[in-house]
């Protein structure tokens, strides 16, 4: 089924791979969060539609 592949392995492999994905999502939810502070200091609040001209 899976070629030279055991299920333990792959089991493995995908759990580090959660737990690195997991933290990468976790930094960059850190970073936007910071971003998400800024932004309303960069840009003027949402126009109503129709006035983008």
């Amino acid at each position: 089924l899976f070629s030279g592949y055991s299920l333990r392995e792959i089991s493995a492999n995908s759990g580090v791979h959660g737990i690195t994905m997991s933290r990468v999502c976790f930094q960059h939810h850190q970073s936007l969060k910071r971003l998400l502070k800024f932004i309303p200091a960069l840009f003027p609040p949402p126009m109503p539609e129709g006035s983008w001209h």
